[in-house]
């Protein structure tokens, strides 16, 4: 292969792992409005209800396993 040849590579690549951030930043976005939306609507858990819940899941697992 030619340095040519092997720039053209180069700058293919560096152009999808562009075209890859920007479709991960366009996800991230429309996440991100996703969860402003259900905030706005209501759709949301108290952060230390859903923890307290989960810590009483994971005790109530470790009861019932045998020692």
């Amino acid at each position: 292969a030619s340095v040519s040849d092997y720039v053209r590579d180069l700058i293919r690549r560096d152009q999808g792992e562009t075209q890859d951030v920007e479709r991960w930043l366009h996800e991230l976005d429309a996440s991100i409005e996703q969860g402003l939306a259900d905030a706005e609507a209501g759709r949301v858990h108290d952060l230390d209800e859903a923890c307290d819940t989960i810590i009483e899941r994971i005790r109530s697992r470790a009861a019932a396993q045998p020692q």
